[in-house]
């Protein structure tokens, strides 16, 4: 195998295969990138058997073959070299890199025990922008679940419908909904694991359109010159759309900014104690105090409010993670009862929306 590639292409398509390699292998073949040369073509893939990412780069082919190459060698070597390209030889399992005035010699590893690259049987399609994908993903992942015993609340829940995409995360105690208005009407849903989307998240580029494909268990989601193949969750979060409020007893609104420096003075104190921070809802003013075995904590913030005075209680960090994430300066806060979810939402941001359930009072 001979090929000559831009070094600066080289280390950014090793990059993205390196998310691929197995940590924990076991396996030399694994642990390294397979590297095909081919139609004036490089492809790279990587496998963990958890998730498969490939990605490609045009290169200028003198010998076509296949051919893997250790992750974390050829990574050091290819950021290391000081030439505008590198020229690779493959030869009697010989790797040979030249750039510049550098030359380097190394072990490669015969293709054949390495897992091919999946296939998808394509059930369902769906295309939206890099950029609205990311978001989706990172305004969900304050919610997903930590706890691999309820392993499908680890993923991220995308419903395609009418017209919009929402992603939904939430770990039993909060709730995050996010929604973009995408050019597709396709009415389909699926649960990918949250370790494959934050893979996805740090590699999308701007300009990016990304394109989902789906199958009953699997997906490949496909951006740039990159695929990755990923399984699903099976089964179905729980029907959480009726602590969805749209109106409530009592409405808050109120500074976001002066709300969150309030959780977080509660958090110092609430640090190893009854983690709690306790809101009195009342004409004009949300007191917000947190009392633990090092001292406590007193804010007053001004608010505008409708309905009913309410005493309530939560766990602060919850509260302010949540909060945190809306682009507003003033968010609106829907109460029912003290036991019940509260809904938070933007003034003016309607694309997120964070529920969070509170704490009971003794």
């Amino acid at each position: 195998m001979k090929f000559k590639v831009k070094t600066s292409d080289l280390v950014e398509s090793i990059r993205i295969a390196t998310r691929g390699v197995s940590k924990a292998a076991g396996s030399n073949v694994l642990e390294g990138i397979l590297f095909e040369a081919k139609d004036k073509v490089l492809t790279l893939f990587a496998t963990d058997l958890r998730i498969s990412i490939r990605t490609v780069l045009p290169c200028e082919v003198y010998e076509d073959g296949i051919f893997v190459l250790n992750s974390n060698l050829i990574s050091e070597i290819a950021r290391k070299m000081q030439g505008e390209y590198c020229d690779v030889t493959i030869d009697e399992n010989i790797c040979e890199v030249k750039s510049g005035r550098s030359v380097l010699k190394f072990a490669a590893l015969e293709s054949k025990d390495f897992p091919p690259f999946p296939t998808l049987a394509e059930e369902g399609s769906l295309k939206v922008k890099g950029e609205d994908f990311v978001e989706l993903i990172q305004k969900s992942k304050v919610s997903v679940s930590l706890d691999e015993n309820r392993l499908i609340y680890t993923g991220i829940k995308f419903e395609s419908k009418d017209g919009f995409l929402t992603a939904t995360a939430l770990d039993g105690y909060r709730i995050s909904l996010t929604r973009k208005k995408t050019d597709e009407n396709k009415d389909i849903h699926f649960i990918v694991p949250s370790s494959t989307l934050y893979d996805v998240e740090k590699l999308i580029t701007d300009g990016d359109d990304v394109l989902i494909r789906t199958s009953e268990s699997h997906a490949m989601i496909s951006f740039g010159r990159t695929d990755i193949y990923t399984r699903l969750f099976e089964g179905e979060f729980f029907d959480f759309k009726p602590l969805i409020l749209t109106e409530g007893k009592t409405e808050v609104t109120i500074d976001r900014k002066a709300l969150s420096d309030a959780l977080d003075r509660a958090m110092i104190i609430a640090k190893g104690n009854i983690n709690m921070v306790r809101l009195t809802i009342t004409d004009g003013n949300m007191n917000l105090m947190s009392k633990g075995s090092i001292g406590e904590t007193n804010d007053d913030i001004e608010i505008e409010k409708t309905g009913e005075d309410l005493l309530i209680a939560f766990n602060p960090r919850y509260l302010r993670d949540g909060i945190n994430i809306f682009e507003d300066d003033k968010i609106k806060l829907l109460f029912t009862e003290s036991t019940n979810a509260a809904t938070i939402y933007g003034v003016k941001d309607i694309v997120f929306t964070y529920i969070v359930l509170p704490v009971r009072l003794q």
